[in-house]
């Protein structure tokens, strides 16, 4: 069975962001809002991977 999506994330862009993301998508012929999910996952996933390779622990910085 397929992970189910039950949470949403809002975001706030530009206008020029978002034409950027319209842009991306469509030239991938995908909604906006799955390309931009596989973007922030695949961000995600190398942030994972550089964290587990540095060892690192430490709390995230907020700001």
């Amino acid at each position: 069975m397929a992970n189910p999506r039950t949470e949403i994330l809002h975001i706030r862009l530009s206008e020029d962001e978002f034409a950027r993301i319209r842009r991306a998508a469509e030239s991938d012929f995908i909604k906006q809002s799955t390309w931009a999910r596989r973007a922030i996952l695949r961000a995600l996933e190398q942030w994972e991977a550089r964290k587990q390779r540095s060892g690192s622990e430490r709390s995230p910085k907020r700001g």
